[in-house]
């Protein structure tokens, strides 16, 4: 009788110290979408407005996306890593490449 409520103890005791080890961190919801019409999603165009992705639900991300021209944050609050730069847009605002730099964007973050 005694080996088995150690055991259970054991098994208890284990758990609770790895699930003490396990980073509490929100989960990164957000995902790739189709674009189509819509325009209430993250949208980035890119490689001279030949490519668009767009992005729905909060949460953040890292990406590799080159060559950026446009990015409009739609229905959104967003940040994003563009060129290096941390750029904060509020709903429905862009922000356009007229400089030609078609900089790299590398994170993004929707609200």
């Amino acid at each position: 009788m005694k080996a088995p409520l150690k055991r259970i103890l054991a098994t208890a005791i284990g758990t609770v110290a790895l699930s003490a080890l396990i980073p509490m961190s929100s989960a990164a919801a957000i995902s790739r979408t189709e674009c189509g019409s819509r325009t209430d999603f993250l949208k980035i165009t890119n490689y001279n407005g030949t490519a668009s992705l767009c992005y729905a639900n909060s949460g953040e991300r890292s990406v590799n996306i080159y060559d950026v021209d446009h990015v409009s944050s739609g229905n959104n609050r967003v940040d994003v890593i563009l060129g290096g730069t941390k750029y904060h847009l509020e709903k429905n605002r862009s922000i356009v490449d007229i400089e030609g730099l078609d900089q790299e964007l590398t994170w993004i973050k929707i609200y």
